[in-house]
């Protein structure tokens, strides 16, 4: 059994086909997907939500990407906050930030990361963290509000090196590795997976992006977070059965599932 920490499909790019993309998960053994809702519309939050309700052997996050930071304003914390305390939404994310695109003002992702960690913790909902360019950052902010401690979180899609995994862990968060790890290039990713204790590990497919090998290129999907497994069991010299079971009861322990 696995499960997927982090999915989007929700996305228009599985409108023609949802329902044999969640077949073919079940058919590949995805027990559960967490589905990551990202505002800032209402209506987006609402698509994500009606997908829980149509498949209730999955959950959701709703939060908030860095890339939207600029348009944070009480409203929204207000939405994300209703969504939080309907039943199935078992987390607060993606939230962090994206110091790479810049699509938002850097102090702006600051702030409402700060923000809604502290709305994590008024909820008691662990959180999903996006960071990408902004490692000590995300460090130094998370480290100041003792979140992982508080509420628990992961890094979704980890593409750092082993050092800067090894920081996270010490303050406390699990690690999740994507298709990333699969690509050939992806040195200091898998550096890091052969790292990470298999009990703070989760793996996703942050679908439809980032598809691994033998998918490389394709729409990525639910189904296959098998490949991301099959690596990780590769690297650590152990069986895929294992990376299975362990990386499921961690999501299962870190979302309350």
């Amino acid at each position: 059994m696995y499960i997927d920490s982090h999915a989007h499909i929700d996305f228009d790019k599985f409108d023609a086909d949802r329902a044999d993309v969640v077949q073919r998960a079940t058919d590949a053994s995805i027990k559960h997907i967490i589905q990551i809702a990202l505002g800032p519309e209402k209506e987006k939050f609402e698509r994500a939500y009606r997908i829980i309700e149509t498949y209730q052997h999955y959950y959701m996050a709703a939060g908030l990407h860095p890339h939207d930071a600029d348009h944070y304003t009480l409203d929204i914390r207000n939405l994300i906050q209703s969504y939080l305390r309907k039943d199935r939404v078992v987390a607060l994310g993606e939230i962090g930030l994206d110091y790479y695109y810049d699509h938002s003002d850097r102090e702006k992702q600051r702030q409402c990361f700060d923000e809604l960690m502290n709305l994590a913790i008024e909820e008691d909902k662990p959180i999903c963290i996006h960071t990408r360019n902004a490692f000590e950052d995300t460090l130094s902010l998370t480290q100041n509000q003792g979140i992982f401690s508080k509420t628990g979180g992961v890094i979704h899609c980890f593409t750092g090196n082993a050092h800067e995994a090894k920081l996270f862990l010490d303050a406390g968060a699990y690690i999740s590795f994507s298709g990333v790890v699969t690509f050939p290039k992806a040195l200091d990713v898998q550096e890091a997976a052969k790292y990470v204790p298999i009990d703070r590990m989760l793996i996703e497919t942050d679908c439809p992006y980032l598809a691994p090998v033998p998918h490389r290129g394709k729409r990525n999907e639910p189904s296959y977070v098998v490949e991301v497994a099959r690596m990780i069991a590769q690297l650590k010299g152990i069986s895929i059965d294992e990376v299975a079971k362990k990386t499921t009861l961690n999501c299962i322990n870190l979302f309350r599932l």
